[in-house]
């Protein structure tokens, strides 16, 4: 479950999503540096993604201790507590939300599920698994 930027309307527009002097500085975030690990291939668009090893991979270019970098761990951190929790689990092929199962498909290269009869892809702030992590990246 990803951090997506582009087609979402929670972006900041303050420009944090640079590369730091030292980007892996967590300070209050609440991740040790055994729960973090820098993703230096993951996508631009993509800026962290909870795992269901307990980590959250973190883009390179993201300063996580700016205003952006501390709501996408905030983020990222709520999906870990819906996994842990058992409220949502995913893999390669399938994404589990409260019990319902959404196949995971491929339509123009583009990782994502159908949802009521649409495709939308990975990061779409209509699934309620994102909404979720939305309204924890105020708290």
């Amino acid at each position: 479950m990803a951090f997506k930027l582009g087609k979402q309307n929670r972006y900041d527009g303050s420009g944090n999503a640079n590369t730091p002097k030292s980007p892996m500085e967590f300070g209050s975030s609440g991740l040790g540096s055994n729960n973090v690990k820098v993703e230096p291939t993951m996508p631009n668009d993509v800026l962290a993604e909870a795992n269901n090893d307990g980590t959250i991979s973190v883009n390179r270019n993201l300063d996580v201790r700016s205003p952006l970098g501390k709501r996408v761990i905030k983020h990222e951190m709520q999906h870990m507590k819906d996994m842990k929790s058992g409220r949502a689990n995913y893999d390669d092929k399938k994404i589990t939300w409260e019990g319902q199962t959404f196949d995971r498909i491929i339509v123009n290269g583009k990782p994502g599920v159908m949802w009521e009869g649409t495709f939308r892809e990975d990061g779409w702030d209509g699934f309620p698994w994102e909404q979720s992590a939305i309204k924890a990246e105020n708290k």
